[in-house]
């Protein structure tokens, strides 16, 4: 078997746009698997799944199929990860990326070894060599761990044969937060275009993203919100072209009560960017003491901890309907009624009755312990 050695940028880093302030901790930011100096294998399907596991953690599952229309060949592949940024500690750990867990390759059914360079330099692939220094090196030349000035690259060896290939990627992450947004993370789709194929013929992106999922996606790489498929019971709300300083694309709201997005594309030729944004809950109109008349409340049952209290008995009404409010639950109260109904998120349905809402035993809880504060 003959072999050429070529390097492949194999990426995914997470972190927000240059918007935010450095107010925030920035863990990675990257694109996905592309050639550098291959012009003969095709991208023919890509699945990419996106789960949040944790408030900050996200599992990344990358499921590539590639065509190789040649003789065997061995590549070089690299997953690059920048640094993080921010308030984040930069320091490795063990000789590897200090916010990237369980890195899994897995190529044509077989488990694939991988090592870590830590570069310095984005010429860092050099006559086949890694152009890398040691994490002892690293450290002892730090001098801010919030402000390092090397990048990390996971790469090994893909044996690809004559025909159909396939990768399997998987890790999991810390996601970004800033004083911005609850959490945000980024992918490059446009990386994908430069496979001989200069597109991906079969595309399928998958988020997960819990119960009650509020999150802003620019519209960089799709034509309209319509092109998602929500599954279960959503809505996504168009909310402009200069929300998060984005310009000449809209950005859209999506509320998913399963939290699941899917968005599919044939002959997918991407011109944008994955940009994914979860707005801060401090951030709403609200204090300590909820007044329905001011307050607001977001499409989230990991809010209850910051509100436990109502400044009057109309208030707490609103307030102990909540739960039942993000179910899409009809009320008759008018306050309840009216409050509910202004708010972007609210999907009122027919029907649902409390007897047929099951709550959690959190959410159970908050209602009991719920007052008017004196």
């Amino acid at each position: 078997m003959k072999k050429f050695l070529f390097i492949l940028i194999f990426a995914i880093y997470l972190t927000p746009v240059k918007i935010y302030s450095n107010d925030g901790v920035f863990f990675m930011r990257g694109n996905q698997l592309i050639p550098m100096f291959e012009s003969e294998i095709s991208l023919k399907k890509e699945v990419l799944t996106i789960e949040r596991i944790d408030d900050y953690k996200f599992k990344v599952k990358v499921e590539y199929d590639l065509f190789n229309p040649g003789n065997e060949r061995t590549i070089d592949v690299g997953f690059e990860a920048l640094s993080p940024s921010g308030d984040a500690n930069g320091t490795p750990v063990n000789g590897a990326h200090p916010y990237i867990f369980e890195f899994t390759v897995n190529m044509n059914d077989e488990s694939v070894p991988y090592e870590v360079a830590i570069v310095s330099d984005s010429l860092y692939y050099v006559n086949g060599k890694f152009i890398s220094k040691s994490a002892a090196q690293v450290i002892s030349e730090m001098e801010n761990p919030n402000e390092v000035d090397f990048n990390y690259v996971y790469h090994f060896k893909a044996p690809f044969k004559k025909g159909s290939n396939k990768i399997i990627h998987t890790y999991i992450f810390n996601s970004s937060t800033s004083t911005d947004s609850h959490y945000s993370l980024e992918y490059v789709l446009t990386a994908a275009n430069r496979w001989a194929n200069r597109q991906i013929d079969d595309f399928t992106l998958n988020l997960k993203l819990n119960q009650f999922s509020d999150v802003i996606i620019n519209s960089s790489f799709f034509d309209n919100a319509s092109d998602w498929k929500i599954k279960g019971k959503g809505k996504y709300v168009n909310v402009g072209e200069n929300y998060l300083g984005y310009l000449g694309k809209d950005n859209f709201r999506f509320y998913s009560q399963t939290g699941e997005l899917i968005f599919k594309k044939i002959n997918f030729k991407p011109a944008g960017e994955l940009f994914i944004y979860s707005p801060p809950y401090y951030a709403y109109d609200h204090s300590d003491e909820f007044d329905y008349r001011s307050g607001y409340l977001p499409y989230s049952i990991e809010f209850y901890d910051r509100l436990q209290s109502a400044i009057d008995n109309e208030s707490l009404e609103v307030l102990k309907n909540f739960p039942y409010a993000l179910r899409g639950m009809k009320f008759n109260n008018k306050n309840v009624k009216d409050f509910y109904s202004q708010l972007d998120w609210y999907m009122p349905e027919d029907g649902l009755t409390p007897e047929k809402i099951k709550l959690t035993e959190n959410e159970q809880n908050w209602i009991k312990n719920l007052s008017v504060k004196n």
